[in-house]
């Protein structure tokens, strides 16, 4: 893997390093100081009815969703910063609990996604108006109950105005986020700062806006055709020119399968580059039934900054599936996010558990190979210096 890493760090300097590399040191010139993080992205969290049910503790009368990510939390938690797509509204429990068409999730959800070690939750979705504009302030509020900052959803102009941007190991990250649409709900009049939508100009002005007080622009878009595993040509062009505008990547979810990673060619200021597009993560939670909506990958992205020219290069991109594993114990349905980390050392521990039959072994091959023919531009594996 190390190997396929290397390798394919060497083709993203092609992009990553749009400025020579550090050049010799003329005297009396200090050493550059240079930062570093690793950023992490994680697909749809969805919350079914049935998932719901499943953890519901009627002794204590609360939902505990913590044990569906048991498994991934060492790897989360193990990022200098953890993204993930909420695509459900948290309203409480006086709007009722519900499921599909339109989403109300236990707001015990929110601490569990903390607890994952997760930081930035990305709210516009076709599902964020689904309790209007109550459910969107909810949201919001239990979500910093919990200790997690959100963007794609605001509770005032001034508040969607200022970009989210996040310091992390001395590198500053803006994050913004539109959805094509909310399932035909309105935005309240003189209140469309609530939701972020997907109009080209507006998130333009954002950028450039933006382009100035961040190191590194992040765009997350919620887009595309649900179920199709390959992205449209409108959405390569709005890609191109949103990296064109200043956008350093594109982060894509709503399809609810995985889209590949595209590297796309721009010009920006005269130069040529190549920026990253994930179309769309997949599924982090879910319990859908139709094919591949059981699956999703986290992304890793290695962020380098040379603080004393200010370049910041995003130097190894690797991704790792995760799959939604839905099993009984103990007359009960459950479910659990499983990471597929490749390698015999990780395989064995999945021969050891108790809950995994010979079938889910064989299924999680299958979706390991299919996903490195599917996103074969990126090695899967973990970045090559990730410790967890």
């Amino acid at each position: 893997m190390a190997l396929a890493t290397a390798a394919v760090a060497i083709i993203f300097y092609r992009y990553f390093i749009a400025a020579p590399g550090p050049q010799p040191l003329v005297e009396n010139e200090e050493p550059p100081a240079y930062a570093a993080a690793t950023l992490l992205f994680a697909g749809d969290v969805m919350v079914h009815e049935t998932q719901f049910d499943s953890v519901y503790a009627a002794e204590d009368d609360c939902y505990n969703f913590d044990p569906w990510f048991e498994k991934v939390k060492p790897l989360v938690k193990a990022a200098d910063l953890a993204v993930v797509n909420l695509e459900a509204t948290l309203a409480g429990a006086e709007q009722v609990y519900s499921g599909y068409p339109t989403f109300n999730t236990p707001e015990s959800l929110a601490g569990a996604l903390k607890n994952a070690g997760f930081d930035l939750v990305s709210t516009a979705n076709n599902h964020c108006l689904d309790r209007g504009e109550y459910g969107v302030l909810k949201t919001l509020a239990f979500l910093e109950e919990a200790g997690l900052k959100s963007f794609g959803t605001y509770r005032s102009r001034q508040e969607r105005d200022q970009a989210l941007i996040v310091e992390v190991n001395g590198i500053k990250a803006a994050f913004l986020a539109y959805t094509y649409g909310t399932n035909g709900i309105p935005r309240p009049e003189n209140k469309e700062y609530l939701v972020n939508m997907l109009e080209p100009e507006l998130i333009i002005n954002d950028i450039h806006r933006t382009r100035g007080e961040a190191d590194l622009v992040i765009v997350c878009l919620h887009w595309g055709l649900e179920y199709q595993r390959q992205p449209g040509g409108e959405q390569r062009n709005l890609a191109a020119r949103l990296l064109e505008e200043g956008a350093d990547m594109i982060i894509g979810n709503h399809p609810h399968v995985i889209q590949p990673l595209e590297f796309i060619k721009f010009n920006r200021s005269g130069e040529q580059r190549e920026g990253p597009v994930a179309y769309a993560l997949g599924n982090f939670t879910g319990d859908q039934i139709d094919p591949y909506t059981d699956t999703g990958i986290m992304l890793f992205v290695r962020v380098i900054k040379d603080k004393t020219r200010g370049r910041v290069e995003l130097t190894e991109i690797t991704y790792i599936p995760t799959w939604i594993h839905r099993f009984y114990h103990a007359g009960r349905r459950h479910f659990r996010v499983l990471p597929l980390i490749p390698g015999e050392e990780y395989r064995r521990q999945l021969q050891e558990d108790p809950y995994l039959t010979g079938a889910d072994l064989n299924q999680i091959e299958e979706i390991q190979d299919g996903l490195k023919e599917h996103l074969r531009y990126v090695p899967q594996g973990l970045p090559s210096d990730y410790n967890y």
